[in-house]
């Protein structure tokens, strides 16, 4: 009795073919090559478990890159299929640099303006000392009392007043000087009428 086997054929491998690559969300932002350098590499796989891994791409490491200008974020993958090959897009946002807001200047303090130092009096002393001369002033202005004026004096007190007198080259007193101009002009006289008298 023969026995009949079905001999099924094996089965088929098929093939894929998984490819990434990265984009940038941002308009008018091209990757840096910061971010390219972490794309995965593409490669073909069976339908084996290598190409469930495949199909769940990991998120690359790091999910920030900081250039320049500002930051480069990871937002995650996008599949797309192109029949058996499969595609998986990255997608990175680019975040500028901001910068600094420029510090208000603070506004300058008025500074008061100096003021001339008072220039001292060269004698403190003085204002007292002109009170002083006005009171003696006032002092010697006023009418003296009759009993201060002193006594007139009379003929008898000039003499002494000359007698005490010092000698300073005078040949003569005042009377003796008036004794002789009267002398000398009574002499003077006689000439004169005898004169008349011989013209006669």
């Amino acid at each position: 009795m023969s026995v009949s086997v079905n001999v099924l054929p094996a089965p088929e491998t098929q093939t894929y073919k998984v490819t990434y690559r990265f984009e940038s969300a941002t308009a008018d932002n091209n990757l840096p090559a910061e971010v390219l350098s972490l794309l995965p590499q593409s490669g073909t796989y069976t339908t084996s478990s290598s190409v469930a891994i495949a199909f769940v791409p990991e998120a690359p490491m790091p999910v920030e890159v900081a250039v320049a200008n500002g930051t480069w974020t990871f937002l995650g993958y996008q599949e797309v299929e192109e029949g058996s090959n499969l595609t998986f897009v990255g997608k990175w946002v680019f975040e500028a640099k901001q910068d600094p807001s420029p510090q208000p200047q603070p506004a300058p303090t008025p500074q008061p303006a100096p003021q001339p130092n008072p220039v001292p009096p060269v004698n403190p002393g003085g204002e007292q000392g002109t009170d002083n001369n006005q009171a003696d002033r006032h002092q010697s202005e006023q009418p003296r009392k009759p009993e201060e004026n002193p006594p007139a004096q009379g003929p008898a007190g000039e003499k002494e007043k000359q007698a005490t007198l010092p000698n300073a080259g005078s040949t003569a007193p005042l009377s003796l000087t008036g004794l002789v101009t009267s002398s000398l002009l009574a002499g003077l006289a006689v000439l004169l009428l005898g004169r008349k008298r011989k013209d006669d």
